[in-house]
């Protein structure tokens, strides 16, 4: 099976206050048509950097390359606009 984009992916930040503060975000129903799931989590020890938090964003396997490429524009656009500063982690 293809996985252009896979199913989970890392947001890291430069501190928590950026986690918490994407975490209110990307919980709005703004986003509600993307089938994702969301959790903060520590981030991971070969991302870390200053902040020890990460968001955790997870898809089903079968969900579209397409709908996850426009949620990824759509969290940078998002982001940017609230001036968060942050790196995608695919895994």
């Amino acid at each position: 099976m293809q996985d252009s984009l896979h199913c989970q992916v890392y947001l890291i930040f430069e501190d928590s206050t950026s986690a918490f503060a994407t975490q209110r975000i990307l919980s709005s129903p703004l986003l509600s048509e993307y089938n994702f799931s969301l959790e903060l989590v520590p981030t991971p020890r070969e991302y870390s950097n200053n902040c020890n938090l990460a968001v955790l964003l997870k898809w089903s396997e079968d969900s579209q390359e397409d709908n996850k490429a426009e949620f990824i524009e759509s969290i940078h656009t998002l982001l940017a606009q609230k001036h968060i500063k942050h790196d995608i982690i695919y895994s």
